[in-house]
């Protein structure tokens, strides 16, 4: 994929951040910045995700792909 904006500090990619992760060498990236994060996202930590109550199916599947595991914010 070729880069939206490139300089010698670092590249910018326009797309869906999953597709142009996907487009890229493996360990090749060392920080991916996307906007908007994910929906409801409270909360980061070691292989989990703190999600609203009402986090949306879709971001839940996407989440659940990438080896992350939600975690039900009902009582909160």
């Amino acid at each position: 994929m070729k880069p939206y904006y490139d300089t010698d500090s670092g590249q910018v990619f326009h797309g869906h951040a999953l597709d142009v992760l996907k487009s890229m060498p493996d360990e090749s990236v060392q920080m991916c910045v996307t906007s908007p994060p994910y929906w409801g996202l409270r909360s980061y930590m070691p292989n989990s995700v703190v999600l609203k109550k009402d986090a949306p199916k879709w971001v839940i599947k996407e989440i659940e792909s990438l080896g992350i595991s939600p975690i039900d914010n009902t009582d909160k």
